[in-house]
């Protein structure tokens, strides 16, 4: 019951939000038991209430739920960090105001970096445990000013930032 009452409480604070236009600054969600039947449609009308409140941080921890479209398209979002959560492919990303991206134990690849990393503002790149990444050369030419590659896993290239700037 006390699991109901929290979900209720967020329920009707995410409502009162968007029913009074207010903006959300940081919003953190995180799932330890994730019930993919039971919860992603309300995740991703949480999510949908924050990006029309222009929240600028977001953090996610929800095990195997599927980041919805509308989040690449957060104009207001400054930090993104997003943990086991599942990213597919995004035929357009518009996070223009983009600063911070953390990933921890998502399965990515460079190519589903590559728009993030040279079309958004972003100063502060950190991998922390993702698949996928094989090349990191997409980051050549970025305006990263700290890159952290922590326990890559399966990513035989090297970085190759372009710039001194960055720090390791």
């Amino acid at each position: 019951e006390s699991e109901y009452r929290f979900v209720s409480f967020i329920e009707t604070t995410m409502q009162r939000y968007s029913d009074r236009n207010l903006s959300i600054r940081k919003l953190t969600l995180e799932f330890l038991n994730f019930d993919e039947e039971m919860e992603v449609e309300r995740i991703d009308r949480w999510l949908s209430i924050a990006v029309e409140n222009q929240v600028e941080d977001l953090s996610l921890h929800v095990p195997t739920y599927g980041l919805p479209m509308i989040l690449f398209s957060a104009k207001s979002l400054i930090s993104l960090k997003c943990s086991s959560v599942i990213v597919t492919r995004c035929p357009s990303v518009m996070l223009i105001s983009l600063q911070s991206l953390d990933l921890s134990y998502l399965d990515i690849d460079e190519h589903m970096l590559h728009h993030p990393v040279r079309s958004c503002p972003l100063r502060r790149l950190w991998l922390n445990g993702c698949t996928g990444i094989s090349n990191f050369t997409f980051l050549t030419c970025s305006k990263l000013e700290l890159l952290a590659i922590v326990e890559p896993i399966n990513s035989g290239g090297l970085v190759n930032a372009g710039t001194s700037s960055i720090q390791h």
